[in-house]
């Protein structure tokens, strides 16, 4: 299959690229910014129509990967505003852009990263305990906002001109700077991380999958916590923590970020657990890094004090092997 990646520089298709080229497929990948690759590249950008359409010519799929909005000083007088003008602009309109152009060039299917924020990352605890993809949408800023517009207009899409499409909901999964321990155990407990590596593996079966339609997948890491567990949670999380994973909140103390896990237990309002039934029965996905891996690590010692998780990207023989560096 020829795939089009846009968005090529970013960190994800860092993976995406390696692993989509193991699986085979050709690849023509664009950005706005230049990048050395060997392959087929392309300068443009996602909301200029008619470059878009000589990028998008001749391919059977694309992988739109694109995430708008320029970084300012954080008291930039223009940071707030301007950010979410451009990223709103880029992303829903970029992704208007190819879903128009594969309709009227006869591309099959896009597959398309969006986020987990879509649904609204302050969800009130009274409202929801677990959420899926059907958990409505209450996007609370303009990024959520962009990412929640992608999955419609994906819908609409597939409804009138028959392109399969999938977004993917994917959970926080960080940068490749690296993490603390702690904001390790941390990310994976609470905000239910996975890694990169697991998300573009969903991302590869989704552009394989056959009659694909139009699909919405959560993708997220997961804990034991159950939903008689939330409740809990949101009053005590120490003690649910203690419960599942003995030792566990004393361990990550000792690597000195005791701040970081105390903002953890005093977020109660954003516990929730994470259905991913849906991505595990149609697309046969679930993370391979989970919580319960890093805490089995944790236990044993196998991290310095100063370690610094960043993960591997897949490449030929070390596809199966160690995940971090």
């Amino acid at each position: 299959m020829k795939i089009l990646i846009t968005g090529a520089s970013g960190y994800f298709c860092e993976e995406l690229i390696a692993q989509l080229s193991l699986a085979g497929h050709e690849l023509r990948l664009s950005d706005i910014v230049h990048m050395e690759t060997e392959h087929e590249f392309v300068n443009c950008s996602v909301t200029e129509f008619g470059a878009l359409a000589l990028a998008m010519e001749g391919v059977d799929a694309v992988f739109h990967t694109v995430v708008g909005g320029r970084r300012y000083p954080p008291d930039s007088p223009v940071n707030r505003a301007h950010t979410g003008v451009e990223h709103f602009n880029t992303t829903v309109m970029g992704t208007f852009n190819i879903l128009q152009l594969a309709g009227e060039m006869g591309i099959g299917r896009v597959v398309m990263i969006g986020s987990e924020a879509a649904r609204g990352q302050r969800i009130p605890p009274t409202d929801w305990e677990v959420c899926d993809e059907w958990t409505p949408a209450r996007p609370d800023y303009v990024y959520a906002l962009a990412k929640y517009v992608m999955e419609p207009i994906s819908e609409y899409a597939t409804r009138i001109d028959g392109v399969e499409t999938a977004v993917l909901r994917n959970a926080w999964f960080g940068a490749a700077d690296g993490k603390s321990v702690t904001r390790m155990g941390t990310s994976l407990l609470f905000q239910r991380s996975a890694l990169r590596r697991d998300l573009v593996r969903a991302g590869v079966l989704a552009i394989e999958k056959e009659n694909l339609g139009h699909e919405v997948f959560l993708l997220s890491g997961s804990t034991e916590f159950t939903r008689e567990d939330v409740a809990e949670l949101r009053t005590d999380p120490r003690a649910v923590v203690e419960r599942y994973y003995p030792g566990a909140c004393d361990k990550l103390a000792e690597y000195g970020d005791g701040d970081e896990l105390q903002q953890l237990f005093d977020s109660r309002n954003l516990w929730k657990i994470d259905d991913i039934s849906h991505s595990r029965k149609v697309l046969g996905w679930e993370p391979t890094y989970n919580f319960r891996n890093f805490y089995e690590g944790l236990m044993a010692d196998a991290f310095p004090k100063d370690y610094m998780f960043r993960e591997m990207v897949t490449t030929g023989t070390d596809a199966d092997k160690a995940i971090f560096l």
